[in-house]
């Protein structure tokens, strides 16, 4: 049998064979949305309910969402405090703690706010029923779709950063501090803890608080299209980080529109966590 070259087996080779796949897939599932469109034309579509709650209301929850987020960093320096130069593993493990504690508290404040709201502003997460296989489904279709358009607008982003950079305009670039861990040196147990965190705990806190609670709510006073911008600009603000921030908004948007495709929370959750568990294995495999 013939020797496959160690070329085509190493790292570099396979994560840049996966990013042509993707932008095939995407282009092939672009494609396929639209014509479905086109064929359940007339059809009336799976409508997302808006959140018809008071701007006081809503600016409660965030004010409660950022007092936590306070919290919570002081919370985890006394659980797991890092004192001078820590060791990478500590780092690793303080980063895990981090975003469990911040996604733990931020889940049980969008409950209990929500809990208190009267009954008829308690609406379902989702106007529509749908099996997970479905939900699945409809998940890798749309992030299928996205891909080609993320990687366009970032190499334009990068373009534009890099002709800053050359007018004296330098503006940070450094990636989000997390994604430092995803490597072998970090240890296995953290390492792991991680990727719950990124591919699980993360999509569900985020879709719910940003998809089920921001849009909705936004939806009622801006409309669809203007709900689906301003909720995504929000959602890519506060991740704190300039070099992704348009890639973030771009998936915010990308996210309404999977929410509105199907009327169910399960597919923008299923679809964040496909698109976070795609940058986990391309880090992995950048770094290895």
């Amino acid at each position: 049998m013939p020797e496959i070259s160690p070329e085509w087996t190493s790292p570099g080779y396979i994560a840049s064979l996966w990013h042509v796949l993707l932008i095939g897939g995407g282009v092939i599932g672009f494609i396929y949305i639209l014509a479905q469109r086109e064929r359940w034309a007339g059809l009336p579509p799976p409508e997302v309910r808006a959140w018809r709650i008071g701007w006081l209301d809503m600016g409660l929850l965030f004010c409660l969402l950022f007092m936590w987020s306070l919290a919570a960093g002081s919370i985890t320096g006394r659980l797991l405090p890092l004192g001078e130069d820590p060791a990478h593993s500590l780092l690793a493990w303080r980063t895990a703690l981090d975003g469990m504690v911040l996604q733990a508290g931020m889940i049980l404040v969008f409950f209990g706010f929500w809990l208190s709201q009267p009954y008829e502003h308690r609406l379902p997460f989702s106007s529509e029923p749908m099996p997970g296989s479905a939900a699945l489904g409809k998940a890798l279709l749309y992030f299928l779709a996205f891909m080609p358009a993320r990687y366009l607008l970032e190499l334009a982003w990068m373009a534009t950063l890099t002709q800053l950079d050359k007018l004296g305009l330098p503006l940070p670039m450094e990636p989000q501090l997390v994604t430092g861990f995803f490597n072998r040196n970090s240890p296995p147990l953290a390492f792991v803890s991680l990727v719950l965190l990124a591919v699980i705990v993360a999509p569900i806190v985020e879709e719910l608080v940003f998809r089920a609670g921001l849009y909705r709510f936004l939806k009622a006073r801006l409309g669809t299209h203007g709900a689906m911008i301003a909720s995504a600009g929000v959602f890519a603000l506060l991740h704190g980080n300039l070099l992704s921030a348009p890639t973030l908004m771009l998936l915010g948007i990308a996210l309404c529109l999977a929410y509105e495709s199907g009327g169910n929370i399960k597919v923008p959750i299923i679809m964040h966590a496909v698109f976070n568990m795609n940058s986990v294995l391309l880090i992995v495999l950048q770094t290895a």
